[in-house]
């Protein structure tokens, strides 16, 4: 079996028929699987999916015993893939024609450990779904050729900042027993991204959109909430990422860092805006501390170094106004952003 096609659902029953068909209208039953995994969803979501496994039975349902999340959906579907390759399709989102044949063919031929993919980005607006983005990249670097250097795949996948689990086609065995995605927060996507990239012997930039992405209200991510903010803080505060540091070339650790550093004044300035307590603050400059590879000092460096100078005067700022707000106990920062 070389590929697998790993769909967790919930709450999609709008949305899984549409993804259902396009990835099944182009599946080669002989060399692929496709698995649906449902997190306990409360709409029609089985209802739909029972309808579309009528027309293709060897379509595989699973269902968690209750919500569970979406690592812990995902780590349950790579329990049962049986494919060399697993390919990430969330139920809200499609698969563009072409893509699996060219998908096959790619695994077959070069036999990367890692495929990294670009999409396009559908918005829901006053009824209709329409393209907002019609091709965004996933990857700054090299495309169409084999990679090997282990920094060339983190820097560029830092530098792009688009760490989804769908746009990353991979090896199941970089997987570690079936529990790459942290189940305890939002955004276990980036810790994954990062975990497959360093894991990689051998990555492949196709620079083609695999998937249209969906952009919703009832997604996800569809609204920030603090704990959410904080889940992004956490997603690279993990031992295993720390250690590997050392293995990066300097422009793969400064990207790393730039990409922690901008969550980070993301965060005090999501925190200003809303009046949070110090508590948010310290959290963030916790998770923060422990996530970069470089200190301030030398991220202002590499800033300098490259001309960012804007970049090096809003970090500047933002680390003053958290140290300042971190000095004052029970206050927060004023709503000015």
């Amino acid at each position: 079996m070389l590929l697998s096609v790993l769909i967790p659902t919930y709450n999609a029953g709008r949305y899984v028929a549409d993804c259902l068909a396009s990835v099944l209208d182009q599946t080669d039953w002989s060399t692929m699987e496709v698995l649906v995994c449902d997190d306990g969803s409360t709409d029609d979501t089985i209802a739909e999916v029972e309808r579309v496994r009528a027309r293709h039975p060897a379509l595989q349902l699973f269902r968690q015993p209750a919500n569970a999340g979406p690592g812990a959906t995902r780590n349950a579907l790579l329990r049962q893939a049986r494919g060399e390759y697993v390919f990430f399709v969330d139920a809200d989102d499609t698969v563009y024609p072409g893509v699996i044949e060219r998908l096959l063919k790619l695994l077959s031929t070069d036999a990367p450990d890692l495929v990294l993919a670009d999409y396009s980005i559908l918005s829901e607006r006053d009824g209709r779904t329409v393209t907002t983005s019609d091709h965004v990249t996933t990857f700054i670097g090299p495309a169409r050729c084999r990679i090997t250097d282990t920094s060339t795949i983190v820097a560029g996948l830092m530098q792009a900042r688009r760490l989804h689990p769908w746009s990353k086609i991979a090896r199941r065995s970089l997987y570690r027993d079936g529990a790459m995605f942290p189940e305890q927060h939002v955004f276990e996507d980036v810790t994954m991204s990062i975990r497959l990239a360093l894991a990689a012997r051998s990555a492949l930039y196709t620079a083609e959109r695999y998937i249209a992405y969906r952009k919703h209200a009832s997604s996800v991510l569809g609204r920030m909430d603090p704990g959410k903010k904080l889940g992004l803080m956490a997603s690279l505060d993990y031992p295993d990422l720390r250690a590997r540091w050392q293995d990066l070339d300097g422009a793969a650790r400064f990207h790393w860092a730039h990409f922690v550093a901008r969550n980070l004044i993301e965060s005090i300035v999501y925190q200003r805006r809303h009046r949070l307590d110090r508590a948010f603050l310290a959290t963030c400059d916790e998770r923060y501390r422990r996530s970069t590879p470089l200190s301030p000092a030398a991220l202002a460096w590499g800033y300098l170094r490259r001309g960012w100078l804007w970049r090096l005067l809003r970090y500047g700022l933002r680390l003053a106004q958290l140290r300042l707000a971190l000095m004052q106990p029970g206050r927060a920062a004023g709503a000015g952003a």
